[in-house]
This record gives structure tokens, C-alpha cells and sequence, in this order.
């Protein structure tokens, strides 16, 4: 999902998105582009301390979504793909970019991601709020954070995915947040 200055990722059939809240923002309302379709999406919940907003597909019905994955079965070392808009190369009719990379570690603690999974894929500034998926397709985490040297805002080999257990912790709260910060 291309979402504001972002990614996203469908979770349900029924067209719920989560994204990060620095790509949503506080806006009540996003445009989206899901595959090549431009749909309106409406805030149903964010969580702005955890970095997690969910949106809704309006009139969404039967949609394509990613399944959520078994953090438990996630290892350092296992290969992944980030996938996203890096710089918005593909946000006016391109497919997202995958990037495959390697899991580093899990439990880091990076600013307000307080248990990141660590990865090295290629993730830069427009993937945010995108998927970090495994190579089954299972959602495992949305890609939000980059270390990046001397202010570059280029990925430097090191980037942050929320996880996946912290992400169904909250969703429920999110869903039921109706349009309120949780």
C-alpha cells in the first residue's frame, strides 16, 4: 500500500491497513494507492508513542491481505524482505521494492521502539509503515526506523521493524479507538 509519505500493509479482507504514525500523521483521512487503485482510507485508530496507526478501506470488500506471522519462530540470522515506496520511486504507477535482507537481532531498544527486530535490508526514507515480511509472505513487523550517518537519511545497513507480537498487542486497541489516539 502506497499511503501518504509511505507504506503500508492490508491485514484483513474486510481493508484495515497499519502503517506508522510519522507517515500518517494526524490526519483523519489518507488517499492510498493499493495496487492501481486509489482508494480513501479513514482513521480508525494511532498510536503515536508506538509509532502504529490503523486506517480502513472504505467500502472494502474481499481485499488481498497479508496474514500475521509467529514471532516466536523468527531467528537472527533468517532472511526477510522489507518492502515499501524508498523515496517514492514507484508512487505514481510502479510496483513496491522488495528488499531481502538478514535479521541481526531482536529485542533492540531504538528510540521509541522499545523491542525491534534489527534488520539490514535496504529500507529508506518512503518505506516506513511497510511490511517486514517472511519469506513465506507472513507479516512479522512494519518497518519504520533507519540508522543513518551525518544526517543523510539514507539507510547505512541497519533499520528497525516494530514486531509483530507488540503489533497484536495493540491492534485490538486500535480497532476499537475510533479514530482517537490510543
Amino acid at each position: 500500500v502506497f499511503v501518504g509519505g509511505g507504506s503500508g500493509v492490508v491485514v484483513s479482507p474486510d481493508g484495515y491497513i497499519l502503517t506508522n504514525h510519522h507517515v500518517v500523521g494526524d490526519r483523519n483521512q489518507v488517499p492510498a494507492r493499493i495496487g492501481n487503485d486509489m482508494r480513501v482510507c479513514d482513521l480508525v485508530g494511532a498510536d503515536p508513542v508506538g509509532d502504529l496507526t490503523l486506517l480502513k478501506v472504505r467500502h472494502a470488500v474481499d481485499m488481498p491481505y497479508v496474514p500475521f506471522g509467529d514471532i516466536s519462530k523468527i531467528k537472527v540470522g533468517q532472511q526477510v524482505l522489507a518492502v515499501g515506496d524508498p523515496f517514492k520511486l514507484a508512487d505514481l504507477d510502479s510496483p513496491p521494492s522488495f528488499s531481502m535482507g538478514t535479521i541481526s537481532s531482536l529485542h533492540r531498544f531504538q528510540v521509541n521502539y522499545s523491542d525491534a527486530i534489527q534488520i539490514d535490508s535496504a529500507i529508506n526514507p518512503g518505506n516506513s509503515g511497510g511490511p517486514l515480511l517472511t519469506l513465506d509472505g507472513k507479516l512479522i513487523g512494519i518497518t519504520g526506523q533507519i540508522i543513518s550517518r551525518f544526517g543523510a537519511k539514507t539507510n547505512t545497513g541497519i533499520g528497525y521493524a516494530i514486531p509483530v507480537d507488540q503489533i497484536l498487542r495493540f491492534y485490538p486497541l486500535l480497532k476499537a479507538a475510533e479514530g482517537k489516539i490510543v
